[in-house]
């Protein structure tokens, strides 16, 4: 049997993967594709079945070509010992190749569909039990009203609470509140990165002072800010690498529009500069937690010196 897996979001491809008990993990980018059929072919000492899988399959997706007459003969003639899946964490596949035309008539074809933003209060509910994990009814909504559209970051959030509560397994709204970000702050935190980068320092204080209004904890906006910049760094390289705004929001599974304003504001600094600001972020956050300085002194005095 052959299977192709495909497709982003919180239902991760990472996690069907790892749930995959595969007697030979392959990395395509990292070998031919005569090896891996060669690998199916043949069967296991013992008589067992063989599950080979194989990830970063990109010769599917739009970023790669793909000529094999072992491999289409393989697709027309597989090993019934062996079960050969064929994995590539993108939003969809080439439907003009000819080879995933194959795929699709003699295959299982599997997508991993992102969770839907009516789901999230029944994902969020089953995933705490599973990890028997107990957690408060208005925690559940606490956490859908942060996240608000952006579900494809819900499993990263939702980590992090089970990080933070491994010892009791109870998760409170306050536990949310000090955890889990509010991704409707992010566009203030992008505008004030924005404008921190052009050196406008009256806007930037005044997106500031919004944000605190707003409770927002000065260590939650120090990590937003750091979020920032990382992903305007990332884009800034990731396009010079030359990825397509497109592509680089698949890989880095942001929406399209936060990639481009990202790589406008990548345009108006320098990578040095970015990379800085990450590191004195480091530093903020380290003398922070230790006790060295003020939370909001120290965020401030950060915000006047970028």
């Amino acid at each position: 049997m052959i299977y192709v897996i495909y497709g982003l979001g919180n239902k991760d491809i990472k996690k069907v993967l790892k749930s995959i008990e595969a007697n030979i993990l392959i990395n395509y980018e990292e070998s031919n594709i005569d090896e891996i059929i060669n690998e199916a072919s043949y069967d296991n000492l013992f008589g067992d079945k063989k599950i080979v899988l194989v990830k970063n399959s990109s010769f599917l997706t739009g970023k790669s070509t793909l000529e094999s007459i072992s491999l289409n003969n393989y697709i027309e003639h597989p090993n019934p010992n062996t079960i050969l899946i064929f994995s590539v964490d993108s939003e969809k596949l080439d439907e003009r190749k000819k080879i995933v035309k194959l795929l699709r008539e003699k295959a299982q074809v599997l997508e991993i569909k992102p969770i839907d933003i009516k789901e999230v209060n029944s994902y969020v509910k089953d995933y705490f039990n599973e990890r028997n994990y107990k957690v408060e009814y208005n925690a559940i909504n606490e956490i859908a009203n942060r996240i608000n559209d952006n579900t494809n970051l819900l499993d990263n959030e939702l980590e992090k609470l089970v990080l933070y509560k491994i010892d009791d397994k109870t998760i409170t709204i306050d536990d949310v509140k000090k955890v889990v970000i509010k991704y409707d702050s992010n566009d203030k935190i992008f505008k004030l990165v924005e404008a921190a980068l052009k050196k406008d320092k009256v806007t930037t204080f005044k997106l500031y002072k919004e944000l605190i209004n707003g409770r927002e904890e000065p260590a939650v906006i120090i990590s937003l800010i750091a979020s920032q910049i990382r992903l305007i760094l990332q884009v800034g390289i990731l396009n010079r690498d030359g990825f397509s705004e497109k592509e680089i929001a698949t890989k880095l599974k942001e929406h399209p529009y936060r990639v481009k304003l990202a790589l406008e504001s990548f345009r108006k600094t320098n990578k040095m500069e970015l990379i800085n600001n990450l590191e004195e972020l480091s530093n903020l956050d380290y003398k922070i937690k230790k006790g060295d300085i003020d939370k909001v002194r120290g965020l401030e005095t950060y915000l006047l010196s970028i």
